[in-house]
């Protein structure tokens, strides 16, 4: 069965995905045809399907996706990263900038308990860090949130919409990992908690965007008095 919400298909187990066998996560074939094998969320990249299961706790590392991660310890010429997944994050030396001169310099701010937001670049025998990407940084005080990972792209939205207008109506800055943590920094942060566990709760119900965006309006009501 396919259902939709708000732009998202969610599917069950056994739902007929194509006629045809396809390569994947999450789906399995059988006599050419290709099916669901989890309950959740159907993302098609070209010819590409992946099943993202609903109820997924642990975040497992997909080359390109930004994660936030904290320094646990620095061995050698790398420093191991907790991303909040079965499998830690390495981050070498020679990938924390696109500057070889630069290296001795920026080392001294990576420290154990330092917040990253970090790139995936390679899954295989280790999962690989980058913070050689334009958007990757450290982040440095605000707070991080835990959701579950397969809440991450209602927390974004289409086209970053959910996140641009959380960030907008609290005047906030925030970093969305799709490992499920969330750093906020900002006047706030409470209310963007707030928010985020709403859409935590909320995801699968229709409408989310214009509840969420009623929910801030009244609670910055509140919050000045009007």
């Amino acid at each position: 069965m396919v259902e939709q919400k708000e732009g998202y298909k969610i599917v069950t187990p056994g739902t007929l995905l194509a006629t045809a066998p396809k390569k994947g996560k999450g789906i399995w074939v059988y006599e050419r045809k290709t099916y669901s094998k989890y309950y959740g969320i159907l993302k098609r990249r070209g010819e590409l399907i992946e099943i993202q299961p609903i109820n997924m706790k642990y975040y497992m590392p997909k080359r390109g996706d930004y994660v936030i991660g904290i320094i646990k310890d620095n061995i050698l010429n790398f420093y191991i990263v907790d991303i909040s997944s079965p499998y830690p994050g390495y981050l070498y030396y020679f990938d924390l900038t696109k500057n070889a001169y630069e290296l001795e310099y920026v080392q001294r701010f990576y420290k154990i308990g330092t917040v990253i937001y970090s790139q995936v670049y390679q899954v295989g025998e280790r999962v690989k860090l980058t913070m050689k990407d334009s958007n990757t940084k450290i982040l440095r005080g605000g707070r991080l949130i835990k959701i579950a990972p397969s809440k991450i792209p209602r927390v974004i939205g289409r086209n970053a919409s959910m996140i641009s207008m959380i960030q907008k109506m609290t005047n906030c800055k925030i970093a969305v990992g799709y490992n499920g943590i969330i750093w906020v920094s900002g006047e706030n942060m409470d209310l963007v908690v707030e928010a985020i566990n709403k859409i935590e709760r909320e995801s699968l119900i229709p409408g989310l965007t214009d509840r969420i965006k009623e929910f801030l309006e009244n609670r910055l009501k509140e919050k000045s008095g009007a």
